[in-house]
């Protein structure tokens, strides 16, 4: 029987917490199909316990496994594994994995020091998923390599599948460092009047700290004036500084800092015999924003991201009629973002 023991702290992505409580209604399906059990020791509140087995099942269930709790799944078949976690007085969590399906046991420790307490459950949960693949992933290496005269017997089908796809999940994960190529609908109001919406095209590249660009085109909705109506148009190009999290997680946030330029274009329709005309300008904002992701595909490489931001404007735009301010560029600017893209 093998051993392996490895420490280190897990960044975990944040993310909205489960809902989490101690009584799980959920049933445990062990008539049929594979499981793990999960042993949560008195060392882990409850609640912690309990988020921990929402997000671990909730990743199983895409591999069509199931998570019992130590208290559920006394049926006559045995589980794949036991997944054990116990937390000592210094605040770091002994992680071991018992692997039935290939015999082996490995352990891990992981401090929780500098963990935020919401984002605990969901690191603990990558933590047990990441040593169950590692086992079986060992599991499969063992099997390729030369075959000693007494084989033990094979391990079931869903361990070697899960193993392959952790294989390939690796061979096509983003890396630490690298590029994000991405589409997205935007939207902008500012309170001065203007209100804008259309698409961009952004590109960024970094780890931790990213730095990236932006391009796209707006479509303003049209205000009515005293004499006519004007619609607008701008054109808009802007870089970012980003503080994100690990880009192989499957969901993860970032702050950002931008500043963007806008040519914004009016055009003017008067009515009862007023005089209209066409005229544009180039403004300027900084701002700063929030935004998260989650990946659309096992890979991780593709992603759905949205962002929401603030901006004031550095040079504002304005429409005027009869030199009163319809519609502007002005005041606080509320930005909107929906969108995919890659991590290459």
């Amino acid at each position: 029987m093998k051993q392996l023991v490895a420490s280190g702290v897990l960044a975990a992505a944040l993310a909205s917490p489960l809902s989490a409580t101690a009584d799980d209604t959920t049933e445990c399906p062990v008539d049929a199909g594979p499981w793990l059990r999960l042993n949560s020791e008195a060392s882990l509140p409850p609640a912690l316990a309990a988020g921990v087995a929402d997000r671990l099942r909730a990743e199983l269930h895409e591999r069509a496994i199931a998570l019992c709790t130590a208290n559920e799944g006394d049926g006559t078949r045995w589980p794949l594994a036991e997944i054990e976690l116990r937390i000592d007085p210094d605040d770091v969590l002994a992680l071991a994995v018992v692997d039935r399906a290939t015999e082996k046991r490995l352990e891990r420790s992981l401090s929780l020091r500098g963990i935020p307490s919401d984002a605990r459950a969901l690191a603990i949960a990558l933590a047990a998923d990441e040593l169950l693949r590692a086992s079986w992933l060992e599991s499969l290496l063992e099997r390729s390599g030369p075959r000693p005269e007494t084989s033990p017997a094979p391990p079931p089908p869903v361990v070697e599948r899960v193993a392959v796809e952790s294989l390939s999940v690796r061979a096509r994960a983003p890396r630490d460092v690298g590029g994000y190529v991405g589409f997205a609908v935007a939207a902008e109001h500012a309170t001065g009047g203007l209100s804008l919406g259309g698409f961009d095209a952004r590109l960024s590249y970094g780890a931790t700290f990213r730095a990236g660009i932006r391009a796209g085109y707006r479509i303003g909705a049209v205000v009515n004036a005293d004499h006519g109506e004007i619609g607008s148009s701008a054109l808009v190009g802007g870089v970012v500084l980003e503080v994100a999290t690990p880009r192989a997680s499957p969901w993860g946030a970032t702050l950002f800092a931008r500043g963007d330029a806008m040519r914004v274009a009016f055009s003017g329709q008067a009515t009862n015999g007023a005089r209209a005309s066409n005229g544009s300008d180039v403004g300027a904002l900084a701002g700063a924003g929030v935004g998260g992701w989650r990946s659309l595909d096992p890979s991780r490489v593709w992603r759905l991201v949205v962002e929401i931001s603030v901006a004031v404007p550095l040079r504002g735009v304005a429409a005027l009629d009869n030199g009163r301010s319809v519609t502007a560029l002005s005041g606080a600017v509320l930005g909107l973002g929906l969108g995919v893209g890659a991590a290459l």
